[in-house]
């Protein structure tokens, strides 16, 4: 049984009363469950008395469906980071990363290296990565995997008709060759810190076997994609049955290379409201909550757990929420936000503790980067950050530089015109409206009227061309930091307002240093120069740095495998390993 429950307004009032009635649901389905005999109800996770003797499953709550089975990892919005995390379930990669967020070789027998020449750069200024698969990988058909697999994924990858993985590494790959069963080289047209990354995010792995006849064009339609009775995937689960909206039923898969999960059946349970999915918490209908359950939610479950020993929750707060101010002079409204004085004023007039608070009391992080301030990028890139303390008089100061004075009504002026800032924020984010009117008070004290502008998801020239702030974020230590901010990127109507820089930042030296994080094959070096790319953006204000904030990872008692969860990358690598206990 899966609870349903009211969804109730935001203010202080009404949490409490969402608290008391999650309580109270709870508290029902549990005198419900007494109510039966003692065979007719068990907990999720829980085995018959007197050892094994049916399936093991768990239950994972999630807050959206997956996009798709397997493939395109673009466009996905709120589903971005979810479908990720499922789809490690029924895919495997050649690549993930373990919970220390190192990558580690997964369909492959090893990582290119450097060192052992399996990655180069070609003196013409390409580079070759070798890839060596693991011998006997079989599809869930029983087909072996090969490296023709790999080539075909590729091809399918590159080509922009198919829309399957336009974001894939592919698209900078010129060639791959297959000299063996077991080996694909890679040749890319140029240098990249990519090269030994093909994961979920990077790059998906394609049953060449079953779709060498399909229809190029619109590939993604196939129904491979969303049918469970036709997709193949290599993974340690076959998905069953797919209700929209509903649950993806998975089984274990018998000749999954690394050996047959310990968990016989995975469901994964679409509860898209925090506050019924905090209810199935509570009441012991799942096992895993996953991005579903509020940080408000997830202290709650802390608290009871805490008394009953009943789970684990996770909060690490490896999220980049920030602000971008609109740089394009046709578009930015006052049109002084293309002067970095008034961005930085604009900084010094925020009081960032107060927001994080509000935010997530005692888990938002302050950070001045898109980066995991306790990894060792985040270390070095916040070392060399520029910080903007909460300073009312150097915000006039600088204010005043610009032309900015006060009017009799309290408020900013300049030729006549108030200094009136747009704030827009879209649905996905809940700390978007969560921390307005408390920016809205900071800004008010500087002589700034800021109003509140809700977006409309999916119109990207709506996304490139607002006129004030966009409350936005970035998942931490990731690479879409390069392309946010890169010109080359810029987001227009000759590109169809596609272009990942949206807020039309431009800057020579910090172009360079985007390239060069991008182009530093060694990790040390890298990280080095991602911390001085860091540097000049954020002196710039290319963006305006506000916390990383936290999402819930909720896992009950007698389920191992799960935590501690990556702190960064979706904690869903090696599932087959996941046991009951």
């Amino acid at each position: 049984m899966r609870i349903g429950i009211a969804a109730i307004g935001g203010s202080r009032a009404s949490q409490l009363e969402w608290a008391w009635r999650v309580a109270l649901a709870a508290l029902l389905v549990a005198l419900s469950g007494c109510a039966t005999s003692p065979a007719g109800r068990m907990e999720p996770g829980a085995q018959p008395p007197g050892g094994r003797a049916g399936p093991k499953t768990i239950t994972i709550a999630f807050p959206i469906d997956p996009t798709a089975l397997g493939g395109s990892m673009s466009g996905l919005g709120a589903a971005a980071v979810p479908s990720r995390y499922f789809r490690e379930f029924p895919n495997a990669y050649l690549t993930t990363y373990n919970a220390q967020d190192e990558p580690v070789p997964w369909l492959v027998t090893e990582l290119p290296s450097i060192d052992d020449g399996s990655w180069k750069v070609l003196d013409d200024g390409r580079m070759e990565v070798t890839w060596r698969l693991r011998r006997g990988v079989k599809w869930h058909d029983g087909t072996e995997l090969t490296s023709e697999d790999l080539k075909f994924s590729w091809e399918v990858s590159k080509d922009p008709t198919t829309a399957v993985a336009p974001q894939s590494v592919a698209r900078f790959v010129e060639a791959v060759a297959t000299p063996d069963p077991y080996t694909a080289v890679f040749t890319w047209a140029q240098a990249s810190q990519l090269g030994a990354q093909a994961g979920v995010r990077e790059f998906d792995v394609l049953p060449r076997h079953v779709l060498q006849g399909a229809e190029r064009a619109g590939l993604l339609d196939n129904p491979y994609f969303s049918d469970p009775g036709v997709f193949v995937g290599s993974g340690p689960y076959r998905p069953v049955a797919w209700e929209h909206g509903s649950s993806i039923t998975l089984e274990a898969f018998d000749g999954y290379f690394l050996g047959r999960p310990k968990i016989d059946r995975v469901t994964f349970s679409m509860i898209p409201e925090a506050q019924a999915a905090l209810a199935n918490v509570l009441a012991g209908q799942v096992d895993i909550a996953y991005w579903t359950v509020s940080y408000e939610g997830a202290r709650i479950v802390q608290q009871e757990w805490a008394k009953t020993g009943g789970g684990t929750v996770e909060m690490q707060a490896n999220n980049a929420r920030h602000l971008l101010p609109q740089l394009r002079p046709d578009y930015a409204s006052p049109r002084d936000l293309v002067d970095v004085r008034v961005r930085k004023a604009l900084m010094h007039a925020m009081d960032r503790t107060e927001l994080a608070e509000t935010a997530a009391a005692g888990a938002a992080q302050v950070v001045n980067s898109t980066t995991y301030p306790d990894s060792a990028l985040g270390t070095a890139v916040e070392d060399r950050a520029i910080r903007y303390d909460f300073d009312l008089a150097r915000a006039a100061g600088l204010f005043a530089e610009a032309g900015w004075q006060r009017g009799g009504d309290g408020l900013l002026t300049k030729g006549g015109e108030p200094f009136q800032l747009r704030y827009r924020a879209g649905t996905g984010n809940s700390d978007a409206n969560l921390i307005f009117p408390v920016l809205q008070q900071q800004y008010r004290r500087s002589g700034i009227d800021l109003v509140l502008d809700l977006a409309s998801p999916g119109d990207l020239q709506a996304e490139a061309t607002f006129p004030g702030v966009w409350f936005t974020a970035l998942p931490d230590n990731q690479t879409g930091f390069l392309s946010r901010f890169n010109s080359a990127l810029i987001a227009s109507a000759q590109n169809r307002w596609a272009g990942t820089d949206r807020n039309g930042y431009a800057n020579p030296a910090a172009d360079e240093l985007l390239n060069r994080v991008d182009r530093t094959l060694r990790r040390e070096e890298r990280m080095e120069v991602w911390a001085e790319a860091n540097r000049v953006l954020v002196d710039d204000l290319a963006f305006m740095p506000l916390y990383n904030y936290p999402y819930p990872y909720v896992v009950r008692t007698g389920v191992l495998g799960p935590t501690p969860g990556n702190p960064i990358n979706p904690p869903s690598y090696f599932v087959h390993a996941w046991d009951l206990g």
